[in-house]
């Protein structure tokens, strides 16, 4: 089955690899329970992608688990959607726990996490036929890194389990915040990274860079009379491909 994966208009693929090419896009980053939310979000409110978290850490194997929405995974929520007529680009986050703090295995804790993800992003896409533009760990769950090595190694096991969980049809990312960026030199690590800033102004400018370094995932967005215009401006201004804003309710209910 051939797959269909929507890239931000900022980005080009050549079936293997993903590179920037153009303007910054900046989508909303929400809680999505139903397919009706999201293609409510792009069709009615205008956002040209969509970041949803799919699974919440788990202190043992496989280290996250996926949330489900009335029965339903939030990548099957969110690859029905398009069926209804929907058109955006997608980021799926999943949240992953290191392993207890006992075991130095961080690696096989990616690992396992990563293809657990696989096997719930594609048995949706087997029946969506959509798959997200980058598959995203964040590594804030129950137990979290507390030194680089252990960043890094959970972060390389989590790409090869969800490259050997999906034969190699899904694209892996991380999310950090700024000074786990810095401080464990994130802009080596050799993989799609992502972000987190906060406030969203001019007036604070990320300190992060690197060529890894694909979007920043601003908090909290304001809402000025219906819309998020003025916060879309400033992450675009900063000049990276693919960016994400989310309200303090994680709501869908703002305007782009």
């Amino acid at each position: 089955m051939a797959f269909k994966r929507i890239l931000a208009p900022s980005l080009v693929s050549d079936g293997v690899n993903i590179t920037a090419s153009g303007s910054s896009s900046t989508g909303l980053y929400a809680t999505f329970q139903t397919a009706s939310a999201v293609v409510t979000a792009n069709v009615t409110n205008g956002w040209p992608g969509i970041q949803a978290t799919s699974g919440s850490g788990i202190t043992s194997s496989p280290y996250t688990s996926a949330l489900k929405y009335n029965g339903e995974t939030v990548p099957k929520i969110i690859g029905t959607a398009y069926s209804k007529g929907a058109d955006f680009w997608w980021n799926d986050y999943w949240t992953v726990s290191g392993p207890s703090s006992s075991s130095n295995d961080w690696t096989s804790a990616g690992e396992a996490a990563g293809k657990y993800a696989a096997g719930i992003v594609m048995t949706a896409a087997n029946s969506t036929g959509f798959i997200p533009q980058f598959v995203v760990i964040d590594l804030e769950g129950q137990i979290q890194p507390a030194n680089a090595t252990q960043f890094t190694t959970l972060v390389k096991g989590w790409m090869t389990g969800l490259a050997d969980g999906s034969s190699g049809e899904l694209t892996g990312a991380f999310y950090s915040d700024q000074s786990q960026w810095e401080s464990y030199d994130l802009n080596s690590l050799g993989y799609y990274g992502f972000v987190a800033i906060s406030p969203i102004s001019t007036s604070n400018p990320p300190s992060a860079s690197g060529s890894n370094l694909w979007g920043f995932a601003g908090y909290y967005g304001t809402c000025v009379n219906g819309n998020a215009s003025g916060d879309v401006a400033v992450l675009n201004g900063f000049g990276k491909p693919v960016n994400t804003i989310q309200f303090s309710d994680s709501g869908d209910d703002c305007a782009y």
